[in-house]
């Protein structure tokens, strides 16, 4: 008797196993196409270079990873390096950098993160309630100049820099 039910127990566990395997549970993650964050990044440059600034916009994913980095004609090599780190830190946070920087004033530990910028011009990109990246751009005579460019670059991608809407070109 104790080796049947042995036996019929082995059976049902390998068939809910075997169900849970061959069925697992998934979600769906909106991402960023190469194409979108190209279309974001060559509008926020586009911005800056009407008003006579040569910057760098970068792109990244919602983990930090670079998808697109446009470097116009005369930008800095540093403007790479800071337009990367304040997409990086608005994608972590899922917030502006400018309200990092704000927040850093009380709370001094935001401005000794690696890799991450906290002055204006780093925007999430969000779609529905999901921040899914952010742009950064730098290079402008002031990073509030950095952030209305980024901005010009969400606009091209009809999203908003406070998050909401969808990434998708219009």
């Amino acid at each position: 008797m104790k080796r049947t039910r042995a036996v019929l127990l082995s059976i049902l566990a390998f068939g809910a196993t075997d169900k849970v395997l061959a069925d697992p549970p998934t979600t769906a993650v909106a991402t960023l196409t190469l194409a979108v964050a190209q279309v974001a990044a060559t509008a926020a440059n586009a911005a800056c270079t009407r008003q006579g600034f040569t910057t760098t916009s970068t792109v990244v994913d919602a983990s930090g990873a670079v998808i697109a980095q446009l470097r116009n004609d005369g930008a800095s090599a540093a403007s790479a390096d800071v337009s990367k780190g304040k997409a990086v830190a608005a994608a972590g946070f899922k917030a502006p950098t400018d309200q990092l920087r704000e927040a850093a004033k009380t709370n001094p530990g935001f401005a000794n993160i690696p890799n991450f910028i906290i002055l204006a011009g780093g925007l999430p990109i969000s779609s529905g309630a999901r921040v899914v990246g952010a742009i950064g751009v730098a290079g402008a005579p002031t990073d509030d100049l950095d952030k209305t460019c980024a901005q010009a670059g969400l606009d091209a991608i009809n999203v908003s820099g406070g998050g909401g809407g969808s990434p998708i070109p219009r």
